[in-house]
């Protein structure tokens, strides 16, 4: 029986300066069996024989399982889960389509998997695809994944020249279908919502406004993960990365709420209840920026308002959001929105922020108690976890993230240095 106690520690935005977020044996233990466990629901989830068709597979979820795998391998060194991870970013690469820019560029996009373009969905799925950069030992096959990385940044940040038709995203006929041809794509490069970035097509109809989503996982968390990686594309170069990612965190950041909270915003207004989804999905591009540029430590101090809202508004017993089906029978009860399957992020948030800025005894605890509530079999089936009940994957791949970076900080990013 061990009797140290685990320090998890975190690098934190300055070279060199560490925190620590301790976990028992008990706990540690529980984690590694936990992401074992996911990892071989995963593995069979993820076989080509599965329901759904490869084709109608949500890139953003099943992104999301092979980074669960990936980043398993980097801590297990687990054969298997690196070959399906980097079989998925294979499939991947090979199902992107091409798009013209309005400056005669070869950009690229996908399919989501639901016959619709998603700034926001593909950007979960990119970052996938950065930690396959990392991981695929066949250079030529590197090279193959960091073009289509490329031009996916050419496609947000400048635009298409026509609107696509596979799939049939928009009812527009013509150029009116597409951003405006100044160059600047979905990226919004002035105003009051600088820094944002849109969302592709929307509702069948070109979104071009600030959403609050696709600015966190394409705008920010993805372009970082391609200027880390040293990707030039066409258009723009690498500097220009380094600027769309923190102009997007300069956005997410002022779009809070007094109270910390970060909104959920798209145009057209969505009335559904969203409230823990934004914060999960910024946290990424949080830790990420953090990571890598420096500048932004003092900026990113003003999450503390952001953690205090999470820690004041966890449940009881440990999860975030509107959930039901505590039984663990049926189908899980989330709702509309599918917020609560979108909320284990926020454990990253709080990790990174006492690993960066420090000890704090009601975050800690916040901490503590979602990890028990993950190592309660019962709760965590009800919630979810590697179930094949609805929202069983999504859940599964969030989860396993966060346990993931909770085991060996930052093990998710295709950035990450041991």
């Amino acid at each position: 029986m061990k009797t140290k106690v685990l320090l998890v520690v975190a690098a934190a935005v300055c070279a060199g300066q560490v925190g620590a977020t301790m976990l028992s044996p008990v706990q540690f233990d529980g984690l590694n069996k936990l992401l074992n466990d996911s990892s071989a629901f995963i593995v069979a989830k993820m076989a080509p024989d599965q329901p759904p068709t490869q084709a109608d597979r949500s890139i953003f979820e099943y992104g999301n399982l092979a980074r669960v795998l990936l980043a398993g391998h980097r801590i297990t060194g687990n054969p298997e889960w690196l070959k399906v991870g980097l079989d998925w970013c294979d499939g991947f690469v090979a199902a992107q389509l091409p798009v013209s820019t309005p400056g005669g560029g070869k950009g690229g996009y996908w399919d989501t998997g639901y016959r619709e373009i998603f700034i926001a969905d593909t950007g979960t799925a990119v970052a996938t695809l950065a930690l396959c950069s990392t991981l695929q030992p066949d250079t030529a096959t590197v090279d193959k994944y960091n073009t289509a990385m490329e031009k996916y940044a050419l496609f947000v940040t400048a635009g298409c020249l026509t609107p696509p038709t596979n799939p049939n995203v928009t009812g527009i006929v013509g150029p009116s279908g597409c951003p405006a041809a100044d160059g600047e794509g979905w990226v919004i490069t002035s105003g009051a919502d600088k820094g944002a970035v849109g969302d592709g097509w929307y509702k069948r109809e070109l979104n071009d406004g600030a959403y609050t989503i696709s600015t966190a996982t394409t705008g920010s968390c993805a372009f970082v993960e391609m200027d880390v990686l040293g990707l030039k594309p066409e258009a723009p170069s690498t500097a220009v990365l380094r600027k769309v990612a923190t102009d997007a965190i300069d956005w997410l950041l002022d779009s809070r709420t007094p109270d910390g909270r970060i909104p959920y915003i798209i145009h057209p207004s969505d009335a559904s209840s969203v409230v823990f989804q934004p914060i999960t999905y910024s946290t990424e591009s949080m830790i990420t920026c953090s990571l890598h540029y420096p500048e932004l430590k003092e900026k990113l101090a003003t999450l503390k308002s952001t953690v205090a809202w999470l820690v004041a508004n966890q449940n009881s017993d440990g999860s975030w959001g509107k959930w039901s089906n505590v039984s663990g029978t049926g189908d899980v009860g989330f709702s509309p929105s599918g917020d609560a399957q979108r909320s284990p992020r926020a454990l990253s948030l709080l990790q990174w922020y006492v690993a960066t800025y420090g000890a704090d005894p009601k975050v800690e605890a916040s901490i503590h108690s979602f990890v028990n509530f993950l190592l309660d079999d019962a709760k965590a089936k009800a919630f979810g976890v590697n179930q094949n009940s609805t929202g069983g994957v999504l859940v599964t791949g969030f989860v396993g993230l966060a346990i993931a970076d909770l085991i060996q900080p930052w093990v998710t990013f295709g950035s990450f240095k041991a």
